[in-house]
């Protein structure tokens, strides 16, 4: 067990929406580290184009996020319908598939345990016989999504419905209390959860990339290690499973590589 001041003195900046931060940002604190909540990425819902159909008509649903388990739920409130009991649901990953049962009461839902992401859901026997089933899929829209829809056609799937539910969107965030820390002393960690958030973080902070170059990225895949690596970065911590739990398990060893030291060390970990 971790003592409560692990993480004394640690500066973690946190880059997640706001209303996913919650529990990271506790767990941070609860160990001794500062954590400093800096979205880089908020959530507008956009649900207009969902009607019944879309969910009758259907047989299995697929979760990308826990944005889209949001978006989904607040229409079927909105418009007073229920989840019909025969379309099955299916999430991309462990986070994503709880929401679903505790917000639409749905016991059983396929996901990954370990690995998380449409190749890893797509994998798993549950998931291996879609020949001719009808699928909708709830995502925030992007280039990945196209990825999804060639994966369920290679699997034989009758009708594919793509419902962008949400947009992400860069937020008008305060960058003072970040600069201050990096112009004094800098930032020892920033989580980021995605390579548009990642993106956007440059962006708010274009003329302090040095300084973040002397932070430790703790990034949720490898997708985002190799975005951060062309963009010069050095210090990129990738934890071996997705989540918030991994993330502080990785920024605990990391401190304990570096305790005593004056964090000069190039760790680069993919």
């Amino acid at each position: 067990m971790y003592q409560s001041n692990s993480l004394w003195g640690v500066s973690v900046l946190i880059t997640r929406p706001r209303d996913y931060a919650a529990y990271l940002t506790d767990e941070l604190c609860s160990f001794g580290a500062y954590a400093i909540q800096f979205p880089t990425l908020s959530v507008k819902l956009t649900t207009e184009g969902l009607d019944a159909d879309s969910f009758m008509k259907h047989e299995l649903a697929i979760f990308v996020s826990r944005n889209a388990v949001n978006a989904v739920v607040n229409y079927l409130k909105r418009t007073n319908l229920e989840w019909p009991a025969t379309l099955k649901c299916a999430a991309v990953g462990e986070a994503t598939a709880q929401l679903v049962q505790i917000t639409l009461g749905i016991e059983e839902v396929i996901a990954p345990c370990e690995k998380m992401g449409a190749a890893a859901l797509l994998n798993l026997p549950a998931m291996q016989d879609l020949n001719g089933r009808r699928v909708i899929f709830f995502d925030g829209g992007g280039a990945r999504s196209h990825l999804l829809v060639n994966m369920l056609q290679a699997r034989g799937c009758q009708v594919i419905t793509h419902a962008v539910v949400y947009q992400r969107v860069r937020p008008n965030s305060d960058t003072d209390q970040v600069i201050h820390e990096l112009e004094h002393g800098g930032v020892d960690f920033a989580v980021l959860t995605s390579v548009e958030g990642a993106a956007n973080l440059l962006a708010m902070l274009d003329d302090y990339r040095d300084h973040l170059r002397r932070t430790y990225m703790v990034v949720y895949s490898k997708r985002i290690a190799a975005y951060l690596k062309e963009q010069g970065f050095k210090r990129i911590i990738v934890p071996t499973i997705a989540g918030d739990d991994a993330v502080i398990e990785a920024i605990m060893k990391q401190r304990r590589k570096t305790i005593g030291d004056d964090w000069s060390q190039d760790d680069a970990t993919a």
